[in-house]
């Protein structure tokens, strides 16, 4: 894993950091960019983890696909999902936001209380559309008191839905991890 100081790279695991004239929300902020399947971003995850600082509480938000635009494109099967919570164990700060149509109580076996922060069942959301900002609000409202909080945007191409041309208020673009 190469990590590559003050650019977002493709296919990588992006982060940016705190400002240090920002005293609230999350320490860190990771989005994701490219198109890869679950086992694929699994494997950067895995790979990057050796490199990464992971904030105590990292909130993560998973159970959907994004398409190139970082728009919602579908949520992940129970497969996928199941993946999903497993590798969560190798993660212990990991705190699950769950986005998907499928329920909670079919994955009570594969759960760990521990990492699951939220269950949210979506009936429905149609392809290409934008990610809900109360998606995204939900998580952040939970990092706004914390100082050594995280948030991981790991649907594909997030960086496209969170930034503005790279760009997230209050913090400072770091780096990307992108596998060797």
């Amino acid at each position: 894993m190469a990590f590559n100081t003050g650019i977002v790279s493709n296919h990588a695991i992006v982060q940016y950091n705190r400002n240090p004239n920002n005293n609230h929300g999350a320490a860190t902020i990771f989005t994701a960019t490219g198109q890869v399947d679950v086992d694929g971003f699994l494997g950067k995850v895995n790979a990057a983890a050796a490199a990464l600082v992971v904030p105590t509480n990292l909130y993560v938000l998973t159970g959907f696909h994004g398409n190139n635009q970082g728009d919602f494109l579908e949520f992940f099967d129970q497969a996928e999902l199941n993946a999903v919570l497993n590798a969560a164990n190798d993660f212990p700060n990991a705190r699950l936001m769950v986005y998907s149509h499928l329920q909670q109580a079919d994955f009570n076996n594969v759960i760990n209380p521990a990492h699951l922060a939220g269950w949210h069942t979506v009936n429905q959301l149609a392809k290409d559309a934008a990610i809900p900002a109360a998606w995204r609000t939900s998580v952040t409202e939970l990092v706004q008191i914390m100082t050594d909080g995280g948030l991981f945007y790991t649907w594909c191409d997030s960086q496209s839905a969170i930034t503005d041309n790279n760009h997230i208020d209050g913090y400072e673009l770091h780096g990307s991890y992108v596998a060797d």
